[in-house]
């Protein structure tokens, strides 16, 4: 039922609440139970994994304008809830959810439920992130041809492996020119 929503206009509602009303507590609130309701539903996973949808981006968005527990609350369990999805998380470490839920984890919380739930995330987002810098990602993305923009295109990553790329007349760097 929920990708049959998703399919028929859901997608364009979710983009025109969030362009719209991503200052509003309440509306945004809902929208997070949604959102939350639909991350247990693994014909939704294509939707959360979209990067061109931004529902992460979108997520974080809201929950930096509206600095409120019961959204951050909401918020961190639907990242909770699309951990299981490798694109998801990927998502995730790419728009700096870490520090996002690091800054979350800062704050006076009185719910330990939520407090664990922050750190756990932290960790297996954290765990993530050494995996998806490095050259075998990099190297993974390359042979697949699915070269996309992430930790691996950042400075410090090109610092740290210019060698590699030097190694065997260049190919990596050929085989990248080859895929863009």
């Amino acid at each position: 039922m929920s990708n049959y929503f998703l399919e028929n206009g859901g997608k364009e509602i979710f983009r025109s609440i969030f362009d719209k009303y991503s200052t509003e507590l309440h509306i945004m609130y809902y929208t997070f139970l949604v959102l939350w309701i639909l991350s247990f539903d693994d014909h939704c996973q294509s939707f959360f994994e979209d990067p061109k949808l931004l529902v992460v981006q979108n997520i974080i968005k809201a929950m930096k304008n509206i600095s409120r527990e019961k959204l951050s609350r909401i918020g961190f369990k639907i990242f909770k809830g699309v951990m299981r999805w490798e694109r998801c998380i990927e998502h995730m470490v790419d728009h700096e959810v870490i520090k996002v839920a690091e800054n979350e984890a800062k704050k006076n919380i009185k719910d330990e439920t939520f407090r664990e739930n922050l750190n756990e995330l932290i960790i297996i987002l954290e765990q993530n992130a050494r995996i998806l810098s490095s050259m075998e990602k990099y190297e993974k993305e390359i042979a697949t041809d699915q070269l996309h923009w992430g930790p691996c295109h950042t400075e410090k990553f090109w610092k740290a492996h210019v060698k590699k790329f030097e190694q065997n007349d260049f190919a990596l760097i050929k085989k990248t020119s080859n895929t863009s």
